[in-house]
């Protein structure tokens, strides 16, 4: 919990470059290059850490839990084109005729 408390924010100028590129994946757009994540001490109510340990079937002990947000991402991928959305609309039955 200290480690979490004392570095709430991880990105690629605080972490290891070789975490990054051991066995990273081969295709660009699952290489990292810039990233920001973000690690917050989550408080659940007393209700949300009884549904937590009954859905695991155990006996309460002391825990901790963290909310995780991706806050930033770039890949190694260029940039692709991004095509425009297109619209169709499904012909809908005429109500008017007799």
């Amino acid at each position: 919990m200290q480690f979490f408390h004392a570095q709430p924010l991880f990105s690629e100028m605080n972490v290891k470059h070789e975490s990054m590129t051991h066995n990273a994946p081969t295709h660009a757009l699952d290489r990292l290059r810039e990233f920001k994540l973000a690690i917050d001490l989550y408080s659940p109510t007393l209700e949300e850490t009884h549904d937590v340990w009954s859905t695991l079937k155990a006996v309460p002990v002391p825990s901790a839990l963290y909310k995780l947000r991706l806050l930033t991402v770039a890949t190694d991928a260029p940039d692709t084109k991004v095509l425009p959305m297109l619209e169709r609309r499904l012909p809908t039955p005429n109500r008017d005729k007799n």
